[in-house]
């Protein structure tokens, strides 16, 4: 989890100077399609595995493992302030007289001088830091903690956001069942309209009852282009032709693949101030 973290963190922090430059450019140029395309690079780089990882030493705390084949820094600093000492030529007398055991009692093995009656578990760890720990040790295991902690909650909060707006796309997708295809000679009008933006595919057109925007459906095999109803008669055929033709130009510009990039990118970092800022300002160049 700590991974998943680091690079989430990353992604985000990358993300920050690349909406700075969005906003940049988009106050400058005031082109709608460059401020897409830059905002859109926001969206991109969140999801996009990082090329370059923000240094984070605070973040991948080291684990502690006492197990043999598997030293930590704890431990094997442990180990080197217990190993036994060769004596020293500045203490005088016999090692054997000042430690009260005689030549024969004792024998040496890999870690120091263990007496024969004592012999080490050869089942465990040569060694067991017993002695507790200073204040680094514990620091790294505070940290080790909260980046788990954190990391499980970022997970279980996107995967949260993602059943809701699953829930909502099911009870929109149940009220299309009460909409109907448009008749022919709408669709062909809408057809006339796409073929002089240059779509060589219009998608299908369907009435839907209530007061609802017209809008570009994406969810299902092909888009649907859904219009109110009731507007259709109120509308003149300019009125009309100017509403399709809008939402010809999210089709064209395949602004209904992006709205499935802000899903998951607002799954993902719904607390990220950047997603949101990025979000507003895609829909206001799309407009």
């Amino acid at each position: 989890m700590g991974t998943f973290l680091e690079i989430g963190l990353s992604n985000a922090v990358v993300a920050i100077p690349l909406a700075l430059l969005a906003a940049v450019v988009s106050r400058l140029c005031r082109r709608p399609a460059l401020a897409h395309a830059m905002w859109l690079l926001v969206l991109l780089k969140l999801v996009a595995p990082p090329l370059y990882r923000v240094p984070m030493p605070w973040l991948p705390a080291p684990k502690l493992s006492t197990g043999p084949g598997c030293p930590s820094s704890v431990e094997e600093s442990t180990v080197n302030s217990w190993q036994a000492a060769e004596p020293s030529p500045e203490v005088p007398g016999n090692l054997f007289e000042l430690s009260g055991l005689s030549e024969r009692d004792l024998t040496f093995s890999s870690s120091g001088l263990v007496p024969l009656e004592s012999p080490p578990d050869l089942g465990q760890p040569a060694f067991s830091p017993t002695r507790p720990l200073n204040w680094t040790e514990s620091l790294a295991l505070v940290a080790s903690a909260w980046v788990e902690i954190v990391a499980w909650t970022w997970l279980a909060s996107s995967l949260l956001w993602f059943a809701w707006t699953g829930l909502q796309v099911y009870r929109f997708q149940r009220l299309l069942q009460f909409a109907k295809r448009a008749p022919q000679a709408l669709q062909d009008e809408v057809e006339r309209l796409a073929a002089r933006l240059g779509l060589t595919r219009a998608p299908a057109v369907w009435l839907v009852p209530g007061a609802v925007s017209p809008m570009l459906w994406p969810v299902g095999q092909y888009p649907r282009l859904l219009f109110p109803a009731r507007l259709l008669n109120q509308l003149d055929r300019l009125q009309r032709d100017t509403l399709f033709v809008h939402e010809l130009a999210h089709y064209r510009r395949r602004d209904h693949w992006v709205r499935l990039l802000e899903t998951l990118v607002l799954a993902l970092y719904w607390w990220h101030p950047i997603v949101w800022c990025a979000r507003r300002e895609l829909r206001e160049a799309e407009e």
